[in-house]
């Protein structure tokens, strides 16, 4: 061993080692404060008694169920929309031969710029059954007896969600399908497979763990929205 490597790999495990325990103090500081503020009858700082209560009335509130349910209606569909169109954006762009790349490159950057609740106000705007303006239209100038869009119901949460959301699954799956070698599906229409078939033949195989491991983190992100 050359002379001070020893010292420079103490250094550098001891610095490994402090960065690691910040992470893990910032992380699971807040999480066990909160697990601890579950089994106290009153707020933090105060003389607060040791309980059960809290799981016991959370468990037992008949509308869990339909929460959770919702939440998970929610979620897959936020996940579905979200995965489609950043999927097909993310194709677009790297297995075709588009123009104005560029663009929609710098297209789907603009949701991860834009705070998720202006976005969420600006569709209010647009789609509410009382003063969005593309109801407005349909009733004004196309005479429709009723507004065709709620943006206050489950599809109107998804559809919101999931256009705002399209950033992340672009990148994951742009990476993906670059990543990929294209001589296979050449190769595969050279033969007389058509785009279809080499789609489900070639590009969906190869880039199926890619497809679950995006639809799986849009789904976990559809799970801690709020805004929406």
């Amino acid at each position: 061993m050359p002379q001070g490597r020893g010292n420079y790999l103490s250094w550098e495990a001891f610095g490994l080692a402090v960065f690691v325990g910040i992470v893990v103090y910032l992380t699971l500081a807040p999480l066990l404060m909160i697990l601890y503020g579950t089994f106290q009858d009153g707020p933090p700082g105060t003389s607060a008694a040791f309980t059960f209560q809290n799981y016991s009335r959370a468990f037992s509130n008949p509308n869990l169920l339909t929460s959770g349910a919702n939440s998970i209606v929610f979620s897959l569909g936020a996940a579905l929309v979200s995965f489609c169109i950043g999927t097909f954006l993310a194709w677009v762009t790297e297995r075709t031969n588009t123009p104005f790349k560029s663009g929609i490159y710098a297209l789907v950057l603009f949701p991860f710029v834009i705070p998720g609740i202006l976005i969420t106000i600006s569709w209010v705007l647009l789609l509410s059954p009382k003063i969005g303006l593309i109801n407005w239209f349909f009733t004004a100038v196309l005479v429709f007896t009723a507004p065709p869009f709620n943006i206050y119901s489950m599809g109107g949460m998804i559809w919101v969600f999931g256009v705002d959301h399209v950033t992340l699954p672009f990148f994951l799956m742009a990476a993906a399908f670059r990543s990929m070698d294209p001589s296979l599906e050449d190769a595969s229409v050279a033969s007389g497979a058509g785009r279809w078939t080499t789609f489900y033949r070639i590009t969906l195989p190869l880039a199926l763990p890619s497809f679950l491991a995006t639809f799986l983190i849009c789904f976990v992100r559809g799970l801690e929205a709020f805004e929406v």
